[in-house]
């Protein structure tokens, strides 16, 4: 099977993880984002640009939007700047969402 030289410039994947309620038991989540697709270059100068940006600013960089993120009533939220930080303020959600990224934005190997 062969590929394409240039794939689409956006990459749509989920964001799963859990978190601790207030009895301790785990909380599954997932949600979907859609974000810039950086080419290997760009993508290296991030990496490397980490200690100087904060994961929060180099994800809202690249996000376009989101699905299945709800309020406290069910509700959809829909994306905005503020609605992203405010998502982030849970600790390790930037890190959540930006190994997801890491590993949704390249090629995998296939068995």
């Amino acid at each position: 099977m062969s590929i394409e030289i240039e794939i689409s410039d956006t990459v749509g994947f989920k964001v799963k993880g859990s978190y601790n309620n207030n009895k301790g038991q785990p909380v599954a989540f997932d949600f979907q984002l859609e974000c810039d697709r950086l080419e290997q270059d760009g993508l290296q100068a991030a990496i490397s640009d980490q200690g100087n940006t904060l994961l929060i600013d180099f994800m809202l960089g690249i996000n376009k939007g989101w699905t299945g993120v709800k309020d406290k009533d069910g509700k959809q939220v829909p994306y905005s700047e503020e609605a992203f930080r405010k998502l982030c303020r849970i600790p390790g959600m930037a890190r959540t969402c930006f190994q997801a990224y890491l590993a949704e934005v390249g090629v995998k190997e296939k068995n």
